[in-house]
């Protein structure tokens, strides 16, 4: 068969010894800009993976998330049911029950002096 290579309408097109095209992958992805950006190449050599990365800060693929890796797991877990407490509301009714409280008592004391 035929090996080689040429320039095909997308690309290099690499044939292997039995005239198969071994294939090469281009992982793309919108800038901040909105400007196709090429991440990584992957391509098959004889059954190997070759990965080849065209960035050199893992932040370039995040920058739509401002730079940051997203979580490993979300903050409230895959299920919503793991969100930590929120103790604000707690703190807010307990002000109020000691505020109503304060008041019925002032209220009794001076409606017992009266």
């Amino acid at each position: 068969m035929s090996k080689g290579s040429f320039k095909g309408e997308t690309g290099d097109v690499i044939l292997d010894d039995n005239g198969e095209r071994e294939p090469i992958f281009v992982v793309t992805m919108l800038d901040v800009s909105d400007q196709p950006n090429s991440l990584m190449q992957l391509s098959f050599t004889n059954n190997t993976l070759q990965i080849t990365k065209n960035y050199n800060d893992e932040s370039v693929i995040w920058a739509n998330r401002g730079g940051k890796r997203p979580l490993y797991k979300p903050i409230c877990g895959y299920t919503g049911t793991e969100c930590p407490q929120n103790i604000t509301t707690y703190i807010l009714i307990g002000v109020g029950l000691v505020l109503l409280l304060l008041v019925a008592t002032l209220g009794g004391i001076g409606y017992a002096v009266r």
